[in-house]
């Protein structure tokens, strides 16, 4: 397989930019004004992109991503994002629609790899974890703090084989918003294998003897 020239291109880029950004100083003066503060942005956004011959589209999506993200971080906390996180985020958005759930989760965790408040949060390992989650499982996780999913079951006696079958009782209940809400059980369970979610039995499913 031909390997994707822009991918090393995008690297550089991320580490040209990671150089560029305008951050917190030891002795830095007074703060300046917003409007110069997000003007130096967008022109380090644009001056880390002159040395690489990106596509015009793909140059425009990397240019709004970033300004967007790097905006979110108050100027006083502001500081330089580590590579193994600035890298791997600005390589996935460029396959991913802006203004998705997955589009956000990147751009939440780009702000925080720039801000000295929330660092904790950043962790090298997130750009890989986002880019295993599809579309309806980064939605179903968004709703699961307010509405958890619960259903329940019981099973059902096979006398042949001598053996509780499971057997759903309830469907699950699950974001309207979902494009395939038939596969919540299996966006449930790769998330529970990723480490995002907990599924826990409230109470032992209950035989059913015929």
């Amino acid at each position: 397989m031909t390997e994707d020239p822009t991918k090393g291109l995008i690297s550089e880029f991320a580490k040209e930019l990671a150089s560029q950004l305008p951050v917190k100083e030891a002795l830095a003066p007074p703060a300046r004004q917003t409007g110069q503060i997000l003007e130096d942005i967008v022109k380090t956004i644009q001056l880390a992109l002159v040395p690489f011959q990106l596509a015009g589209a793909l140059q425009d999506r990397l240019r709004a991503f970033i300004d967007e993200s790097v905006r979110r971080v108050p100027e006083p906390q502001r500081v330089s994002p580590a590579p193994q996180i600035l890298g791997p985020v600005i390589e996935a958005i460029r396959y991913e629609p802006s203004g998705t759930e997955l589009d956000d989760m990147f751009s939440e965790l780009l702000s925080s790899s720039m801000d000295q408040s929330r660092l904790k949060d950043a962790h090298p390992a997130f750009p890989s974890i986002i880019r295993a989650l599809s579309s309806d499982e980064a939605k179903l996780l968004k709703s699961l703090p307010n509405n958890p999913v619960r259903q329940i079951s019981s099973s059902k006696l096979d006398r042949i084989r001598n053996l509780f079958e499971p057997m759903i009782i309830e469907a699950l209940q699950v974001p309207a918003t979902l494009d395939y809400p038939g596969n919540a059980r299996i966006y449930l369970e790769h998330l529970r294998q990723l480490g995002l979610v907990e599924i826990s039995t409230i109470r032992a499913p209950e035989p059913i003897m015929e």
